[in-house]
């Protein structure tokens, strides 16, 4: 794990400790403290919450009971049911209406009206000077009564009495037209279908034109209804009355978000027109009620009746909905919030005071624990300078120190142990270092030897080098499972020892000390070393006169375990090398790494060259698949290397000329060489076969002349038919018919031979000829089968692309169908631009139109066959750039892929120039043609002769088809020769002049 760089000394260390103890400890008890103060604060906080719930609630539903039963009475009172005649005051309801609204300050009127339109109100005006000013009142006005009643001709006459806080009357107006109708009001109209008293949503009292509920109730009599309103100015007071903490506060809103009462009086709005508006929370000013409302609205359930907190604006409050539903037909919800601060307020000035006194005791033992930390430390700090000394390999004795601390007084003690064997360990450490170098140098030269001989040779000389010894054997694990003899040493005198030794049972005993021979074969079964350190000259029998007094077998064993050969050294000498002594255990430990790492790098190099053998063949496999895929290649992957490998050494040894700066200089180099001549052709074995073995112009996987000839067999059963009709018919001369018939059969013969002629692609056709071929084809046949059962889903996919002849069907002789195209699938453009493939792609991937074959100009190919052919290097780049090659195969695809370019850039698939391709290219090409055109193995042609392949060579030369200068060396080196002499017949080898075949100025 990674240390700090900076060190600290260890009184520091003691008093940050102290330090971390005291601030972790006030940290705590800090934490604890606020914890435990801040639930307490908000257990009472709840408390709070619930008992302002619980007051509101039960004030509230009092206030809704209590007017409810107040207008049940009164509906029913018998006082009630007349209605109001001439002044009204008369009326047995006023009194107590004044008596209901003198003791319940929360009513603001009282009133009842009546089915013929009168109606008598009582309204608490109070000391509200808006409200005198609004009804047009006297001063002293503490009631107005409002009396609808009918005069002597039945006409409503509307009249306004003003009354002292006594009842006494102080003025009255008369409104002749009142304008108001008690009937055409919601709580008069709702109340005809209520059966007991209830109350309306808020709405806006008529007189007043204030926001408020009505609770109303049928009269007895059925003949009008009693109502009291209660302003909700009201509930604001109530609320406003009620202290959450300091900055908390309450409000009412209604299920949709609108708020009812609040503790600000702005809070509820009426709008200038008659309808009222309350304030909806999402347009309040006060952040505070647009998060509550919001979050009521979006989930009731989660904000129920219990206190939360929520963090508004960045600041945690605390909040506490509760539904109020009395006996009100509209729910309604309390909502209290306060800040959490409010509550918590004195937490952080105990914080405070903790953090103020643990400082201050923190102040007053730091000396004490600097003072006690730098005493203790005394002796450490003496043992630290020891500790520097060592490190500079300075033994030299120091005065002595001690401490009366236990612990320290332990760890000097250990701490003078420790030096002096540091002091006698170092010594030896020192000559073992020597050693290790050697044993580290080795692997290194075993790692990087290449050479068998030479890496057991090291690893002999090494052993007997790190063990001081006389002599010894090295034995290697043949194919036959023996142990052969590879190296014998031996400086004092004979030593008994075998060329090869049978490996031993393994359940066999350990042999004898004296007998080497069996002592290997034991040594290589079990994969033990055996050390025999007896010194008594009668270790060895007689008989082999064998002068060992000490004996070290160790196995070269590689990481699996298997034992691929064995060691032995014999006669271990001391430091000067005068006295046999015992093998050390050191000293066999270091042989034994020195084996494993001989062993480890004999077995790489046996694995290194099982790969490359079977790399090799898998090569070979691959390329004598494509061979063998058609006869029309015979052996053409397995010659080419042949003649390119001649060639590439030619130019390899060539002193001066072109080739003087061109040199294959390792193993490795011609290796790459001979894989991509192996693999010059590998995409040859994604071309269909009927493509690479088209011997005539309409075979494809048959040869379709076959198909044809039934059609001309056809022509030539009607033409017989319409002579047998006609001769029954008695239509004309049976000579003249009989004529006829053999003209037509003359002329379908004639027709055939042309067309089976003109299949074999052996002539080039002319323009006349390819005209015929038109006219032939243009004659018709009737097919009465359908052509579109009993084939391939592929050929009927093409067939459905355009709709079926109805039968019998006449068609042509020869014809191209639509389903004899089938369309390229889009090329991978952008593989095609890396790859720098700059060949032109026909627009068809396959066209096996009849008349289309049949008039290739030249040979059985058509553009899109043709292709298909020239694509196998595509494939093989393709192929080969895919391969994770080793660095040293890196340049395959690039030797391998441009053996059908010219030195012009006219070739394919890049259209590289002479100066973009390798030498090692270059010569691909030459062997690739020189191959096929000397090939005997070729059932489609006749093989050229020696001197027919050079000709054509020179002429691709003279037109930079091949590398000129790479065709001169072919020449001058007899490379030709020594090719034809190893793979060409006897008869292909005929007089070469190559003066006539060399460039101008070639040597």
């Amino acid at each position: 794990m990674p240390f700090s760089k900076k060190k600290y000394p260890f009184y520091i260390g003691i008093t940050t400790l102290v330090v971390v103890i005291v601030l972790t400890l006030s940290g705590f008890f800090l934490g604890i403290s606020h914890h435990e103060s801040k639930t307490a604060a908000m257990q009472m906080a709840d408390r709070l919450f619930s008992e302002i719930n619980a007051k509101t609630m039960q004030r509230y539903e009092s206030v809704i009971a209590s007017v409810a039963v107040l207008v049940g009475s009164a509906s029913h009172m018998p006082a009630m049911a007349t209605a109001p005649t001439g002044s009204g005051l008369s009326h047995p309801g006023i009194a107590m209406m004044l008596r209901a609204l003198t003791l319940n300050d929360y009513l603001f009127s009282s009133y009842v009206g009546y089915d013929d339109g009168s109606f008598i109100q009582v309204v608490g005006v109070g000391k509200r000077e808006e409200f005198r000013r609004y009804f047009g009142a006297p001063p002293e006005t503490a009631y107005v009564l409002r009396i609808i009643a009918p005069d002597a001709d039945g006409t409503l006459i509307q009249r306004w009495h003003f009354l002292d806080p006594h009842h006494h009357r102080i003025g009255v107006r008369d409104d002749l037209d009142p304008g108001y109708d008690p009937r055409g009001r919601p709580w008069y109209t709702r109340a005809q279908l209520e059966d007991a008293a209830f109350y309306t949503a808020p709405y806006i009292f008529s007189s007043t034109r204030l926001p408020g509920i009505t609770c109303a109730e049928r009269l007895g009599s059925g003949k009008g209804v009693f109502g009291a309103d209660i302003t909700l100015e009201r509930f604001t007071q109530s609320l406003a009355r009620q202290r959450v903490s300091e900055n908390g506060m309450l409000f009412l809103f209604d299920r949709r978000g609108r708020l009812i009462a609040h503790s600000h009086e702005s809070a509820v709005q009426t709008s200038r027109d008659d309808s009222l508006r309350f304030l909806p929370g999402a347009e309040s000013d006060d952040p505070l009620v647009r998060s509550v409302v919001a979050g009521y609205l979006s989930d009731p359930d989660q904000m129920g009746d219990r206190t939360r907190e929520a963090e508004i604006g960045g600041s945690m409050y605390l909040v506490r909905t509760t539904r109020l539903k009395a006996k009100l037909k509209f729910d309604q919800v309390l909502a209290v919030i306060a800040p959490v601060a409010d509550f918590t307020g004195h937490i952080r000035q105990m914080q405070q005071r903790i953090f103020f006194f643990s400082g201050l005791t923190l102040l007053a033992f730091l000396p004490v624990v600097l003072f006690v930390s730098r005493k203790i430390s005394g002796s450490l700090i003496l043992l630290e300078l020891e500790s520097m000394k060592i490190r500079r390999f300075d033994f030299t004795p120091s005065a002595p120190f001690d401490s009366n601390i236990k612990e320290i007084h332990s760890l000097i003690q250990a701490f003078v142990l420790m030096k002096n064997t540091i002091r006698t360990r170092t010594d030896a450490l020192i000559a073992t270092q020597g050693k290790l170098k050697s044993l580290v140098d080795s692997g290194i030269s075993l790692t990087a030897e290449k050479n068998m001989d030479q890496l057991l040779r090291h690893t002999f000389k090494r052993a007997r080098e790190l063990s001081r010894t006389d002599g010894g054997i090295l034995y290697l694990r043949n194919a036959s499972d023996q142990l052969e003899l590879r190296i014998l040493q031996n400086v004092s005198g004979s030593l008994a020892h075998a060329n090869s030794i049978n490996v031993s049972d393994p359940a066999a005993p350990a042999p004898p000390p004296g007998d080497t021979s069996k002592t290997a074969g034991w040594v290589a079964t079990t994969a033990k070393t055996i050390v025999a350190n007896r010194m008594d000259k009668q270790l060895a029998s007689d008989r082999d006169k064998v002068d060992c007094h000490n004996l070290l077998t160790v196995p070269l064993s590689t990481r699996e375990g298997v034992t691929i050969g064995v060691l032995q050294l014999f006669n271990a000498r001391d430091d000067q090398g005068k006295k046999i002594v015992p093998f050390d255990k050191e000293i066999v430990g270091f042989v034994e790494a020195l084996t494993a790492q001989a062993a480890v790098a004999l077995h790489n190099k046996h694995l290194m060259e099982e790969q490359r053998a079977l790399f090799d063949a898998f090569i070979q496999m691959i390329a004598g698949a494509i061979d063998a895929k058609s006869p029309y290649t015979g052996n053409h992957c397995a010659r080419v290397p042949e003649v390119a490998e001649m060639l590439a050494r030619a130019a390899h040894q060539t002193p001066t000329g072109p080739f003087a700066d061109f040199r294959m200089q390792t193993q490795d180099q011609w290796r790459e060489f001979r894989v991509a001549a192996w693999l010059h052709d590998c995409g040859k074995v994604t071309t269909p076969e009927y493509i690479v073995d088209k011997a005539t112009k309409l075979e494809t996987i048959c040869d379709r002349i076959h198909e044809i000839r039934m059609r001309f067999e056809v022509l030539l059963r009607d033409a017989e038919i319409t002579s047998y009709r006609q001769r029954l018919a008695g239509n004309g001369n049976d000579a003249e018919i009989e004529e006829q018939l053999q003209a037509s059969r003359r002329q379908i013969m004639e027709d055939f031979a042309f067309v089976a002629d003109c299949n074999m692609g052996g002539e080039s056709m002319a323009d006349e000829d390819i005209a015929r071929l038109q006219q032939i084809g243009a004659q018709t046949w009737v097919r009465h089968l359908d052509d579109r059962i009993g084939i391939s889903q592929k050929e009927s996919a093409l067939k459905r692309r355009h709709p079926a002849a109805g039968l019998p069907a006449i068609e042509p002789i020869l014809a191209d169908k639509p389903e004899h195209v089938i369309p390229r699938p889009l090329p991978n453009t952008q593989e095609k631009e890396t790859m720098g493939i700059v060949m032109q792609i026909p627009a068809n991937e396959t066209n096996l139109g009849e008349l289309y074959n049949l008039s290739i100009p030249r040979g059985t190919l058509t553009p899109e066959d043709r292709f298909k052919i020239q694509a196998h290097i595509i494939e093989t780049i393709r192929m080969l750039d895919r391969m994770p090659f080793p660095d040293y195969l890196a340049n395959v695809a690039d030797y391998a892929g441009a053996h059908h370019e010219t030195m012009i850039g006219t070739g394919y698939p890049r259209g590289l120039k002479k100066e973009q391709i390798s030498i090692p290219a270059r010569i691909m090409a030459i062997a690739d043609i020189f191959e096929a055109l000397t090939a005997t193995d070729r059932p489609y042609k006749e093989p050229k002769t020696l001197s027919q392949a050079l000709g054509i060579m020179r002429r691709m030369s003279d037109e930079q088809h091949i590398d000129a200068d790479l065709f001169d060396l072919f020449l001058t080196e007899g490379i030709y020769r020594t090719y034809a002499q190893r793979f060409m017949d006897p008869h292909q080898i005929d007089a070469v002049d190559i003066r006539q075949y060399l460039s101008q100025g070639a040597p």
